[in-house]
C-alpha cells in the first residue's frame, strides 16, 4: 500500500504541471483501474478507499470525497477481472474511459450534496464541466492506461498472486 502514497503525491504534485487541452491525468483513477482489472472487485475497493483517503490527506479538498468516488470506481473496474478478454488492450481502455466519467460525475454529486462548488457557474455547470473537463480527462486517462496497464500487470505477476482457475 505505500504505492498508492507514492501515486497521491505524484497526483497532487505532478499531474496538475502536466496539462493537455485543459485534461490532468488522475494517477490514481489509473491504478485502482488497473489494479482492480488484475485483482478484482475486493482489493479494486480497498485500492479505492486507501488511495482516496491518501488523496484527501496530501490535498485541500474536502476530505474523504475521493475515497467515495474511488471506491465506486475499484468495484466498477473490478467486474472486468472475470472477463475473458482482460488480456485485450480495449478492456483497460473502455474501462478506464467509463471509469473517469464514474469518478467525475460521482465526484460531482458528492460535492454538491456537501455544498461544494460543481463547475463553473451559468446555464449549465454540469453538463460545463462533463464538456470541459470530464471529456478531455477521458482522453488523456485512456492514453495513460496502456502503460499504467503493463506496468502493474508486471507488478501483478511480481507479487505472485494466485488465481483459481478451472
Amino acid at each position: 500500500m505505500p504505492l498508492l502514497g507514492v501515486v497521491a503525491l505524484l497526483q497532487v504534485t505532478v499531474a496538475p504541471q502536466i496539462t493537455i487541452l485543459g485534461a490532468k491525468p488522475d494517477f490514481m483513477l489509473l491504478a485502482v483501474v488497473a489494479w482492480s482489472l488484475l485483482r478484482g472487485t475486493g482489493e479494486g475497493i480497498i485500492w479505492g478507499f486507501v488511495g482516496g483517503l491518501c488523496l484527501s490527506l496530501f490535498s485541500g479538498g474536502p476530505f474523504a470525497l475521493p475515497a467515495l468516488a474511488l471506491i465506486a470506481v475499484g468495484f466498477f473496474s473490478g467486474l472486468g477481472h472475470t472477463n475473458i478478454y482482460r488480456s485485450q488492450i480495449a478492456l483497460p481502455l473502455v474501462t478506464t474511459l467509463v471509469a473517469t466519467l464514474i469518478y467525475g460525475s460521482f465526484s460531482l454529486f458528492l460535492s454538491y450534496i456537501t455544498g461544494h462548488s460543481v463547475g463553473a457557474t451559468g446555464r449549465s455547470p454540469w453538463l460545463d464541466t462533463l464538456l470541459r473537463v470530464m471529456l478531455p480527462s477521458m482522453v488523456f486517462n485512456g492514453l495513460l492506461i496502456i502503460p499504467v496497464y503493463v506496468a502493474f500487470r508486471w507488478l501483478h505477476h511480481r507479487t505472485g498472486h494466485e488465481e483459481l482457475r478451472w
